[in-house]
């Protein structure tokens, strides 16, 4: 690659780069005079090759994530992505209370796969953890220091706010029990809270929102003006929003609401869906103050709400300002955010649910080995956030049903998301599950058994059911909640699905259909072969000749997974949802 590049002149490099988000262009300077020259004059740190200069620290920003206060304790999480070595680089925070400045030295991590990273050779995640008293006036500032030769130069670098920090540019004041948070010229500054000061703020907000009349400045307008108006009535009060999926319930938030609600504690307890939901007039049926999801009702209370309960954490599915340009809200809603999680989790996943985006308040598992998981990879969650709870809609699986039922459920693959349905008809996914569910031969032995097929892919598959071939005997289901087909079925067949582990947690028999290498996860702890809960097969015929050795032993479990499921699981009672109760409870 050098030898390529020394002979194409710097000019050409400039002109095929001249707009370059990624700066592939220093990415090939760099290999091209094998590194650059680095410059510390007048505190101005820049990197260059002969004849032109290419990066100064100083123009960088500090990308931050996380900023919020609990439990006396300031956190802030954010990036500062460069071309500078960052061996050369500290960042700092600079705590100022009555003119004397304690220095803090932040807590660096890593996360490999953030986007912001691009083509930059250094990224600094760094955390702070910074002690606070509501008594005091106090401000704060980063700083990044570079080290050169014995010497330290501080650098102020401007501060941005990404989607989910809880402040943004625009909604510059937040409050968090006693303190009220505030930013201005790149500095925060914490004081005690109190509503003159939140009004102050409010009103020119208020006020920028119908000079500036940003896209859906509307809405904002109106729910900043509710927050203000309803903020001596609601402050104080304890509000838990409940969810599911946006439009489908039947997971562990449903099981964890129906205990949470018949307990009297003082807490305002919602369960918010679709209003188009097929399952909003059966739990308004129900329950209690179920909400229609994107409601004004469940908007206002989302922005007062102390705890989002979900089994669901991308902002996308719990958050109704999502979309809609989220930081005109950002300083009005900061619940925290209890992941109760769709499954277990037993893939690295830190890609996804790492902290500095979703910043979870509590995190819950179901095996000791899945919680040390979470240490292993990049998630990095400080200590008590991931416990080791059980799934809430554990304590209504039964092993008593007298169904003779066969269950498949094949898990979701990432990479058809972007296919249309004749590049989905030619993937192995499709032509594998297709084949199954039509095997004559597998028809034929479930017949002659008296077993049902239902064949219940995942819900993203939804989108081109129609492609699968239907027959008289398998029946695609839709409506079933998974909850039935578990306490119904004898028999389930999977690939990877996290749905498996609800199957072995009530001691029933499953097969592992792995036919090839399309899943999307990568390193994870739990090996199919030494510890799933049912035989792991890549051919379809020996995948039917297993399922009958099942069927003509009445489908049970055998000893070798059932001493393997009773090793996995911490718990095997009713008390899921009490345990998970109990430590919403104790979060402040």
């Amino acid at each position: 690659m050098r030898y390529v590049l020394a002979n194409i002149d710097d000019e050409v490099i400039n002109f095929h780069f001249k707009e370059d988000p990624y700066k592939v262009r220093n990415h090939m300077y760099r290999i091209k005079y094998d590194g650059f020259t680095l410059s510390t004059e007048n505190d101005q740190v820049s990197i260059s090759i002969p004849g032109q200069k290419l990066d100064t620290l100083n123009d960088h920003i500090f990308y931050l994530d996380i900023v919020e206060i609990k439990n006396n304790t300031l956190y802030i999480s954010g990036v500062l992505s460069s071309y500078f070595n960052s061996k050369d680089m500290d960042i700092v925070l600079i705590k100022t209370v009555n003119g004397a400045e304690e220095v803090f030295e932040s807590k660096i991590v890593s996360y490999s796969n953030r986007r912001e990273s691009s083509y930059s050779e250094s990224q600094l995640c760094f955390d702070f953890e910074v002690p606070v008293d509501s008594s005091e006036n106090s401000t704060v500032k980063l700083q990044v220091r570079f080290h050169d030769h014995g010497r330290d130069i501080p650098i102020d670098l401007y501060v941005k706010f990404l989607n989910h920090a809880r402040l943004s540019h625009f909604s510059t004041c937040a409050v968090w029990d006693d303190y009220l948070i505030s930013f201005k010229d790149n500095t925060f500054f914490i004081t005690k809270a109190s509503y003159l000061k939140l009004l102050k703020y409010e009103l020119r907000i208020l006020l920028r929102l119908i000079y500036h009349r940003w896209p859906y400045w509307t809405s904002a307008f109106f729910f900043h003006l509710a927050y203000v108006i309803l903020f001596p009535f609601y402050r104080n009060r304890k509000i838990w929003m409940v969810m599911d999926r946006k439009d489908m319930a039947d997971d562990n938030a449903e099981h964890f609401y129906r205990y949470a609600s018949k307990m009297e504690d003082g807490i305002d307890k919602y369960f918010t869906i679709s209003k188009e939901s097929k399952d909003f007039n059966r739990l308004s049926e129900t329950f209690n103050n179920v909400i229609p999801y994107y409601s004004i009702k469940q908007r206002l209370l989302y922005i007062f709400a102390d705890k989002i309960v979900s089994s669901q954490v991308d902002d996308e599915n719990v958050n109704p300002f999502f979309g809609k340009h989220i930081q005109l809200y950002a300083g009005i809603a900061n619940a925290d955010k209890i992941f109760l999680q769709h499954g277990v989790i037993k893939d690295d996943m830190s890609n996804w649910l790492r902290k500095y985006d979703k910043n979870v308040q509590l995190l819950v598992t179901t095996a000791d080995i899945e919680a040390e998981s979470f240490k292993k990879y990049e998630y990095h969650y400080r200590d008590g956030i991931v416990q080791v709870l059980g799934l809430p809609r554990y304590d209504n699986l039964e092993n008593n049903s007298k169904s003779k039922q066969i269950l498949i459920m094949p898990s979701w693959r990432r990479s058809l998301i972007h296919l249309d349905n004749d590049q989905i008809a030619k993937s192995q996914y499709f032509l594998r599950f297709n084949s199954l569910i039509n095997n004559e031969r597998l028809i034929e032995l479930a017949k002659s058994k008296g077993y049902k097929i239902i064949f219940k892919p995942h819900p993203n598959t939804f989108r081109f059911i129609e492609l699968f071939e239907e027959n008289d005997y398998v029946t695609i289901d839709s409506e079933s909640k998974y909850q039935d087909l578990f306490n119904n079925s004898s028999l389930m067949i999977t690939d990877y699905s996290s749905l498996a582990f609800d199957f072995a947690y009530i001691k029933k028999p499953l097969l592992y259909y792995q036919y090839g290498n399309d899943y999307h996860f990568g390193d994870q702890f739990f090996d199919y072969e030494t510890m799933g809960f049912g035989e792991v097969i890549k051919d379809e015929d020996k995948l039917i000749d297993e399922i009958e050795e099942y069927l003509n032993n009445d489908c049970e479990m055998k000893d070798i997974y059932r001493e393997r499921a009773n090793k996995f699981y911490r718990y095997n009672d009713k008390n899921n949802c009490k345990r998970v109760y109990d430590a919403i409870l104790k979060i402040k």
